[in-house]
């Protein structure tokens, strides 16, 4: 009986195992294979993009295939820029390739005019007429267009023409919001097809877009890996340990497949996601690094999940010794975003910073985000968190007072982090330091200014001076002490760590990497209770 017992208790594990499995891939995320890209770090609204790609194809994807429809070749490269003017004349014949739309529209070659074919859509293209001096000058031409067996009427429709120049025969309008084409180059380097936008190297199609009246937009639509490689070298240093760099790699397919999924960031936007930090920076070719790249295609389609659920990765540059929770920097409490120790970073390039604002300083700061309260006469932290970060920032002014709260003070201040105590009105920073007995049973105040540190080759440097800052690491946190005073008109913010503090440290993960752990295990730290699949 107990046999019998004992088999269907692992019949039913089984059974579990299955439906638990078949559960966890059903909520697995899809990978997309291509993503959009709005490149509006250097180029969003431009007035002009110049590139010295010979060649554009036109064409489109179909079926995850790239089919080539129009090649154009032009030995001095383009330039894309909103079309002049405001009224155009059209044809009311249709064409079946470029070349013939540009056979008919050289007959008006002597005219003082801008006459060009324009991409209607597949396979389908008319002439453009634009570029009057004025309304007589319009009508004339039209009339003369009407001789010739050619009937052009007026645009009635708002200029949303992108002209692209090149080489004569090599120039074309298209629209700037309707039945946008896309465009791939034959120009290459080391193998690989790029197009260079100021010596800026992307891979993949491009699309032009009027986003407003002032210019042109290109977004980049490329292969999902591929934007990573991209990702991760903007976003880390290429010489780090691989596994930092592996942790790195997951951390951005997840931040990149979350905000696709979930933040909906651009959904009025014709991109999925832009090249700046708001998503995620993201420099193309230009800053592709073969170490990088190793860690994008070793890890590749590899995601974090928290009971099934896609993880939001975020990371950041440095914790000053301990990561934060994510309720103390946002609105709600994550379960996988809890504050962990970070007592890996211990970089020579994670250093305690020191800030001085001016009483005028946060005056500005506060009118500029719409806040007036007057010339500022304090400044007053109200609560710390567990990691050490402030939690509100009390301002009292002449006419007022007001509150900064979490991560309002850092962006406000333009601080590095909130990882700081407040020096002021020459007050001095914490001079009591705790230290215990030999056996460690005497826990005992000491002043800063009595203490000595001992060097790695036993010697004894002087006592910490004014300028000089002494930095206590301990198991779960690190701590920086000084005898520095505020100023006279003004406060001192003396803090260490870089960034909202939520997530994954960045430096914190290569001194992890450096001490031996894996990419998995620096990973499953920062996100705690998740798994890698």
């Amino acid at each position: 009986m107990q046999k019998k017992i004992k088999y269907r208790n692992i019949l039913f594990m089984s059974c579990f195992f299955i439906l638990f499995s078949f559960i966890t891939a059903q909520a697995a995320i899809p990978i997309p294979p291509t993503v959009r890209i709005g490149l509006i770090q250097n180029y969003k609204n431009a007035k002009k993009i110049t590139t010295p790609n010979r060649t554009l194809v036109l064409g489109r994807e179909v079926d995850n295939q790239w089919i080539a429809e129009t090649v154009f070749t032009s030995s001095q490269g383009y330039e894309i820029q909103l079309a002049p003017g405001n009224v155009y004349l059209i044809s009311q014949n249709y064409f079946s390739t470029y070349e013939e739309a540009l056979y008919y529209g050289s007959i008006l070659e002597t005219e003082p005019v801008l006459t060009y074919p324009m991409y209607v859509g597949t396979g389908l293209w008319r002439i453009d007429i634009g570029g009057f001096s004025n309304l007589q000058q319009m009508q004339d031409i039209q009339t003369k267009l009407f001789e010739y067996g050619m009937v052009f009427e007026q645009d009635l429709e708002k200029n949303n023409r992108i002209f692209i120049q090149g080489d004569k025969g090599a120039s074309f309008f298209i629209s700037g919001t309707l039945g946008i084409p896309q465009f791939s180059t034959g120009d290459e380097k080391n193998g690989i097809t790029v197009w260079d936008f100021d010596g800026r190297l992307y891979r993949g199609q491009m699309e032009f877009h009027k986003l407003d009246e002032s210019g042109v937009t290109p977004i980049n639509i490329l292969p999902f890996e591929h934007y990573l490689y991209g990702v991760v070298p903007a976003e880390s240093i290429p010489s780090w340990p691989m596994e930092s760099l592996k942790a790195q790699a997951v951390a951005a397919r997840n931040y990149a497949l979350y905000q696709l999924n979930y933040a909906n960031k651009y959904a009025g936007e014709p991109y999925d996601l832009c090249d700046t930090e708001i998503s995620q920076v993201y420099r193309g070719y230009s800053i592709e690094n073969s170490r990088t790249t190793q860690a994008v295609n070793e890890t590749q389609g590899k995601l974090l999940y928290y009971k099934g659920e896609l993880v939001s990765t975020y990371y950041f540059a440095s914790s000053g010794g301990h990561t934060e929770s994510s309720e103390n920097v946002w609105s709600g409490a994550v379960a996988y975003l809890r504050g962990v120790p970070d007592i890996y970073e211990s970089q020579v390039e994670v250093v305690p910073w020191r800030e001085v604002r001016t009483s005028k300083d946060i005056q500005v700061a506060l009118e500029k985000n719409g806040v007036h309260i007057g010339q500022v006469l304090d400044v007053q932290v109200s609560g710390y968190t567990e990691s050490g970060r402030a939690l509100e920032l009390h301002i009292i002014g002449t006419s007022g007072n007001y509150s900064l709260k979490k991560e309002t003070m850092r962006t406000w201040l333009n601080l590095k982090s909130r990882k700081f105590q407040l020096l002021k009105g020459q007050q001095s920073s914490s001079s009591i330091v705790y230290t215990t007995g030999e056996w460690g049973n005497e826990r005992k105040e000491t002043l800063i200014e009595t203490i000595y540190a001992l060097g790695g080759n036993q010697t004894i440097p002087t006592r910490i001076g004014q300028e000089q800052r002494l930095v206590v690491l301990s198991d779960t946190n690190t701590k920086t002490y000084s005898l520095a005073h505020g100023p006279a008109d003004g406060f001192i913010f003396e803090g260490q760590g870089n960034g909202h503090g939520v997530g994954m440290s960045q430096y914190g993960a290569k001194g992890m990497a450096d001490h031996g752990f894996t990419y998995d295990q620096i990973l499953m730290h920062y996100y705690q209770g998740t798994e890698l699949r």
